[in-house]
C-alpha cells in the first residue's frame, strides 16, 4: 500500500507546491520504497522495483500537469468567448446607432431643408396676397412651422437615444 499511498501523494503534489518542485520532489518519495525493499525485505531487485514506481509517480504528474494546463486553456477559452460575445453586441449596438444617426441625419438634411425652404415661401406669399388667400397661406404656413419643429424633436430624440448600451454589454460580459 505505501507505494500506492505515495502515487495518491505525487498526484497531490502540484496542487500544493509548483510543478518543478514536485518533479524534483519525486525521487525523494521513491526512496522509501528502495529503502523497504533493500533493507527490510532484502530484495534482490528492490532498485528497479523502486524505479518502476518512480516511472509511475512521474508519469502521474505529467497527467495531472496536463490535466492542469487543459482546464487552464479551457478557462481562457471561456473568458475570450465571453469577450467576444460581449465585443460583438457592442459592435451590432453599435452598427444600429451609426445607421440611426445616418437616418436621423439624412431626415434633418432632406426634409427639415425643403420644410425650412416651404416655410419662407409660405411667409413671402402671405405677404403679397391679400383676403381669404392670405389666411389659407398663413395656415399653411404655421403647420410647416409645426411640421419642422416635430422634425426637429424627432431628430433630437434619436440623437440623444443614440448611445451605446455599455450596461447591456457589461451584463453580457459578467454572465
Amino acid at each position: 500500500y505505501t507505494a500506492i499511498l505515495i502515487t495518491i501523494w505525487c498526484t497531490l503534489l502540484p496542487t500544493l507546491v509548483s510543478m518543478r518542485s514536485a518533479v524534483l520532489t519525486a525521487p525523494l518519495w521513491s526512496s522509501p520504497l528502495w529503502l523497504i525493499y533493500q533493507f527490510h525485505w532484502q530484495e534482490r531487485y528492490a532498485f528497479v522495483s523502486a524505479a518502476l514506481f518512480f516511472m509511475f509517480n512521474m508519469f502521474a504528474l505529467i497527467m495531472v500537469n496536463t490535466a492542469t494546463k487543459e482546464r487552464e486553456a479551457k478557462e481562457r477559452s471561456n473568458q475570450l468567448n465571453r469577450e467576444l460575445l460581449a465585443t460583438q453586441k457592442l459592435l451590432r449596438q453599435a452598427s444600429t446607432q451609426a445607421e440611426r444617426v445616418r437616418i436621423v441625419r439624412n431626415i434633418h438634411d432632406l426634409l427639415g431643408h425643403h420644410l425650412t425652404a416651404l416655410s419662407i415661401n409660405l411667409q413671402v406669399a402671405s405677404r403679397i396676397t391679400q383676403g381669404e388667400a392670405k389666411e389659407k397661406i398663413e395656415t399653411c404656413h404655421s403647420l410647416a412651422k409645426l411640421l419642422l419643429s416635430d422634425v426637429r424633436e424627432a431628430v433630437s430624440e434619436i440623437r440623444e437615444k443614440s448611445d451605446v448600451e455599455l450596461k447591456k454589454a457589461l451584463l453580457a460580459l459578467f454572465d
